[in-house]
């Protein structure tokens, strides 16, 4: 629902967890290997900037409605295959997955540890906090089931190679927001979208 305020600052926006969203992703699995496999021919290591091809971000905002509650077997099983091909792969080619749930269990998502960087927002139970950051992480001092329901879009962020997990807080996007920044990219204006003030972007 939210994506569908700002529709055209995507190639392509699928709104169900179907038989399209299935091929998308295959087809993005195979846009990875593709790259992939053409990075190896030019002798190079790693996707950049000046490869003049563009990068890539896949987002699936429930990720669990794809991978785990499809009522398809097959579409499932196809989706769990491409994505985790996808998130295996993809960091040297310049595809990412910015994947999203609200169930961390292992049942629902298996290969979470395929997820370079992970976020955990407010969570219930203590631990969900290990499930969604890793083991050991909660006693790090990441205290995501401790979050108080009055600081909306506080956060706690590991990343991979790094091993204290880090504090974060994500601002909040408004209506008038998204249609600034489709102005922004689909118009060409000149001037960058209005600055956020230090009160909007603290933690």
């Amino acid at each position: 629902m939210e994506l569908g305020r700002a529709p055209r600052l995507f190639q392509r926006l699928i709104c169900n967890n179907g038989a399209d969203a299935v091929e998308l992703l295959e087809h993005v699995a195979t846009l990875t290997r593709q790259r992939a496999e053409a990075l190896r021919e030019h002798g190079t290591r790693k996707w950049s900037a000046d490869s003049g091809q563009p990068f890539v971000l896949l987002v699936v905002d429930e990720l669990a409605d794809v991978i785990a509650y499809l009522p398809d077997h097959g579409l499932r099983k196809r989706a769990n295959a491409a994505l985790q091909s996808i998130v295996s792969q993809g960091r040297a080619p310049g595809v990412c997955v910015l994947g999203q749930l609200q169930d961390p269990r292992k049942t629902v998502i298996e290969f979470r540890h395929l997820f370079p960087t992970r976020i955990a927002m407010r969570l219930d139970e203590p631990e969900q906090v290990d499930m969604v950051l890793g083991d050991g992480v909660r006693d790090r001092g990441a205290s995501a089931h401790e979050i108080d329901e009055s600081t909306p879009g506080v956060a706690w962020v590991k990343l991979d190679g790094h091993r204290e997990p880090q504090r974060a807080r994500a601002f909040h996007s408004t209506d008038a927001d998204l249609d600034e920044l489709s102005a922004y990219v689909l118009a060409g204006q000149l001037d960058a979208p209005r600055a956020l003030s230090r009160t909007e972007t603290a933690a």
